[in-house]
């Protein structure tokens, strides 16, 4: 599956800018879910002892936890290199329009 990026643009008068940049999905359900959960694969990870431990006694899924969790973190730096990797074209964009307004402007009714 793959996530579209959507842009966030302030309302910043007269000219609206892009400012950043958020998955939908994440945005509103708060996970990117990268695989179905039929593509699940077995691995050895090491945990401490302690906090294992206090999982298992709280009854946790150890599977679900920590997919969830690095679900979230594959998608947080695959953000975050793609804005590093566009930060130019978002520069070039913001300029543009600070500069020649937006495209369609006049046909504005707010």
């Amino acid at each position: 599956m793959r996530a579209w990026p959507l842009l966030l643009v302030t309302h910043a008068h007269p000219n609206m800018r892009i400012i950043g940049l958020h998955s939908f999905m994440a945005h509103f359900s708060g996970s990117l879910h990268m695989a179905t959960d039929t593509n699940k694969r077995a691995v050895n990870l090491t945990i401490n002892a302690k906090t294992l431990d206090m999982a298992r006694d709280l009854g946790m899924n150890l599977s679900q936890t920590v997919d969830s969790f690095l679900t979230a973190e594959v998608q947080r730096r695959y953000w975050e290199r793609w804005n590093a990797d566009n930060q130019q074209a978002i520069a070039a964009y913001n300029n543009r329009i600070e500069r020649e307004g937006l495209p369609l402007a006049k046909y504005r009714s707010f």
